[in-house]
């Protein structure tokens, strides 16, 4: 849903904006509304992208055991991190579906842009504040 730590385009949609600054963004929204006392996103964002990566990293390269008691540590803080997003992205996803003709052009983007591509460009837009996309990366998920 975020495109790859390391990504610079999804699909045909540049990003200029980091995957931190993405995240950033994306938690900076969700910390008004349901998070965790003393939840710092910009500190989470910034644990995510070099912690999380690593732990990610060695996982993915066949290097559990360098990182098995960090990752056992670090279980809760990445689900947290994680459901949020995931609720954050679900409701984007059905937001987008249902109005991509109306909110696209806000963005510079296609109607037709993946679910993906426009949720990174619609945080990299409210990570810059170009546009406050606060509405559109709430959780609340409405039945149209």
């Amino acid at each position: 849903m975020l495109g790859g730590m390391s990504a610079r385009q999804i699909g045909k949609i540049a990003l200029k904006s980091t995957f931190r600054n993405r995240i950033a963004a994306a938690l900076g929204v969700l910390a008004r509304t349901d998070a965790r006392e003393g939840f710092e996103p910009n500190e989470e964002a910034e644990w995510l992208d070099y912690q999380g990566r690593y732990i990610r990293n060695a996982l993915a390269h066949g290097r559990p055991f360098d990182v098995a008691m960090e990752a056992e540590n670090s279980y809760d803080r990445i689900q947290f991190i994680v459901r949020l997003l995931l609720r954050q992205y679900l409701k984007f996803s059905v937001e987008w579906a249902a109005s991509s003709t109306e909110i696209s052009p806000w963005f510079n983007i296609s109607a037709q842009s993946a679910p993906a591509a426009a949720y990174n460009k619609v945080l990299e837009a409210h990570a810059h504040e170009t546009i406050d996309a606060s509405e559109l990366l709430g959780f609340n998920i409405s039945a149209f």
